[in-house]
């Protein structure tokens, strides 16, 4: 577990170097919210997030994003033409639970945020003791302040905690796939590692419900120290489920995002390890890559 004092200086480095890095987005009057973490791939911006978000989006016209330092109302998302998104069946969480949108360049100039170099991107120091930041937006920090259109007023927080070596337990975790080491990470999730990313304060137990997509950066320690380096912070995965029983964050390692980076930028439907599919964000329909 991170100590105060690791915290505190946590929520310094997190103001300066992930804040401008991630948004929250909202969709059918609200009811769909989800984080999302900026990347900047061959030099087009795309906002990594959980598969799962995109295919319960109903509605993409009413898709809304909204950044830490913009606020609301944010932002109208109808320039999200296309998605790569793994195909699942109602009720499912895909094994590779990672989606990608490829943001337009209008859109980007709009957003003024600071995307994470995909150079930056790498789950190698993502190892039981690592210590992580998450910055997202959970429900319980977001108001939606009206329903039509979806203006949001985002209430990002952070939480800075170790990778954990315990595992789902198969009695109290009701998972949708089954832990593969290969792909998942877990953090065990402790409220007193919370703070408010406004003011650094610690903030009450806050159900994870809208973490989902939250980018998962790794802190590298000095060598034989239990000082921490901000020079090599790495994005190493991204949010995707909670294990409520065992206390556990589920996240899904960034590499799995190098296939759907490869094939947006190239503007093809491309392929990943589970084929996904190339989705018309505004019509929702799908079609084999």
């Amino acid at each position: 577990m991170a100590s105060s004092a690791v915290k505190q200086e946590m929520f310094e480095a997190v103001k300066e170097r992930i804040r401008d890095s991630v948004a929250i987005l909202a969709s059918d009057q609200g009811t769909n919210q989800f984080s999302g973490t900026f990347v900047e791939f061959s030099g087009d911006l795309f906002l990594a997030t959980a598969s799962h978000c995109l295919s319960d989006i109903r509605d993409w016209d009413t898709l809304r994003l909204a950044t830490a330092q913009a606020g609301p109302p944010g932002i109208a998302a109808k320039g999200f033409h296309r998605a790569l998104v793994e195909p699942r069946s109602a009720d499912e969480i895909p094994r590779e639970d990672v989606a990608v949108i490829r943001v337009p360049g209008d859109m980007a100039a709009r957003l003024r945020v600071t995307p994470v170099p995909w150079a930056e991107c790498s789950s190698a120091d993502l190892r039981p003791g690592a210590l992580v930041a998450i910055l997202g937006f959970p429900w319980r920090m977001v108001s939606v302040l009206s329903d039509s259109p979806v203006i949001l007023k985002p209430g990002p927080f952070l939480y800075v905690a170790n990778v954990s070596s315990r595992k789902p337990h198969p009695d109290r975790d009701a998972l949708k796939t089954p832990v593969d080491e290969t792909v998942d990470v877990f953090i065990g999730y402790d409220p007193k590692d919370i703070a408010s990313s406004s003011d650094g304060a610690p903030l009450p137990e806050v159900p994870p419900c809208g973490l989902s997509g939250a980018g998962v950066f790794v802190v590298p320690r000095l060598e034989e120290s239990s000082l921490w380096t901000l020079g090599n912070m790495k994005l190493g995965a991204i949010q995707s489920s909670f294990a409520g029983g065992s206390k556990l964050l589920r996240a899904k390692r960034i590499e799995l995002l190098g296939a759907l980076l490869r094939a947006l930028h190239r503007g093809t439907g491309g392929s990943s390890p589970n084929n996904p599919i190339e989705t018309d964000a505004k019509s929702g329909r799908g079609s084999s890559g």
